[in-house]
């Protein structure tokens, strides 16, 4: 049984990483049930893969202030605050530990006796969700979970749980690197980088015709940036990086492809508004949510990846080299595992545009070195993160666990 934990209303790398996997399982010995905390739409897929799919719903947590307007009042006065207000938090704190983690440990444990399943797989982090790492102790059910973060630091009672897991995945050797400095077990952890069938990602429309829908002109240079829109993927760095590729390429243009979460609405008021005090209203583009980011991604002539902290994987980085493009990212995180600087694109320091608007420059500027770039890329992505070597090594980790 697999568990995607995400509930911030987008659809992610995880899902479709795990999606990949559960497609390339071998149904003669494994049966997936994946359990989501939310409706999206790659469940139709999910199902097609052969999977059940059960969709549970998580518990909003108890927020007194909200329920009580009173509290916020009385909190103002040192004597009704010590008095009512912090009991009363106290006893919401309760509440929600007792909501949130213990009685769903109760109902975790009752679905895996009830599946009688041999392996739960945590699709996220060691982190989360914690109820069914302990229900797996109980129900004597082998754990397994991926770490998809580079965390800065993890709890005392994550890292406590965490040691019931029989095995870690980890998408790359940064969030490896990561959890032995955190105190990790070597012996647990698993290096599997994520995969990508290139043959899968593939324009259906050609690049006249989106680019035509764009209203982008066909000799335009055209950089791009693909992921949900959030601080620290970077997007703000792209914008102005792009304020300097326009004083060297007055005609380039780019495309900031996804949309934002409501959690994220107020950085992507910023974005916009960001566009218009830097002139670039008709220059750079947020397509928002695309079903066609191959068609899209497929038009570009680099892809760049920006994220200002340390990047757990990118997949965004294969898709545009299953396409044959040039890629941009960063030196820190898993951006030196996946690119090869000079070789299959270039690396720069996060958060510098300076350094990133050069760096675009130069693949404008050199289009044959650029294509030269492209097509080593998609033969180091064949070589080294097909999606097939995803499932091989996850498949052997999970025969190892079973009886």
């Amino acid at each position: 049984m697999y568990v995607e934990q995400n509930t911030d209303g987008t659809v992610g790398g995880s899902h479709f990483s795990l999606l990949y996997l559960v497609e390339g399982l071998d149904k003669a010995l494994f049966e997936p049930t994946v359990v989501f905390y939310q409706e999206h739409r790659l469940i139709p897929a999910y199902r097609q893969a052969g999977c059940e799919v059960v969709v549970l719903k998580k518990p909003a947590p108890l927020d007194f202030k909200r329920l009580f307007p009173a509290l916020a009042a009385l909190s103002k006065n040192p004597i009704s605050n010590a008095l009512a207000v912090m009991p009363a938090l106290a006893l919401q704190k309760a509440l929600n530990y007792l909501r949130g983690f213990v009685l769903p440990s109760f109902e975790c444990w009752q679905f895996l006796l009830k599946g009688r399943f041999d392996l739960l797989h945590l699709n996220n982090t060691v982190l989360r969700p914690q109820q069914w790492i302990l229900a797996s102790l109980f129900a004597r059910t082998r754990a397994v979970a991926h770490e998809r973060g580079i965390n800065k630091s993890f709890p005392a009672h994550a890292f406590i749980l965490a040691r019931a897991l029989g095995a870690i995945i980890c998408i790359s050797e940064a969030v490896r690197t990561n959890l032995l400095r955190n105190g990790f077990p070597e012996r647990k952890l698993h290096l599997i980088y994520n995969g990508l069938d290139p043959d899968r990602f593939k324009p259906l429309r050609t690049r006249e015709q989106v680019l035509a829908e764009l209203g982008i002109g066909k000799a335009a240079p055209l950089a791009g940036i693909v992921g949900n829109i959030k601080k620290w993927k970077g997007q703000e760095v792209v914008i102005k990086a792009m304020r300097r590729v326009i004083d060297r390429f007055p005609g380039a243009r780019c495309l900031v492809i996804g949309d934002a979460s409501e959690n994220d609405r107020e950085y992507m008021e910023h974005v916009t508004g960001l566009i218009a005090s830097e002139g670039l209203g008709g220059s750079v583009i947020i397509t928002g949510y695309r079903k066609d980011v191959p068609d899209l991604v497929n038009c570009l002539d680099v892809l760049v990846h920006a994220s200002v902290e340390p990047e757990p994987f990118g997949r965004v980085l294969l898709e545009g080299m299953a396409l044959g493009k040039p890629v941009i990212s960063n030196t820190i995180g898993s951006g030196p595992e996946i690119v090869i600087d000079g070789v299959t694109g270039l690396l720069v320091e996060p958060g510098d545009e300076k350094s990133l608007a050069e760096a675009i420059i130069r693949v404008f500027g050199d289009p044959e070195r650029s294509r030269e770039m492209g097509r080593a890329g998609r033969k180091r992505l064949e070589e080294l993160f097909p999606v097939s070597e995803n499932v091989k090594k996850t498949e052997e980790l999970y025969l190892r666990m079973l009886p």
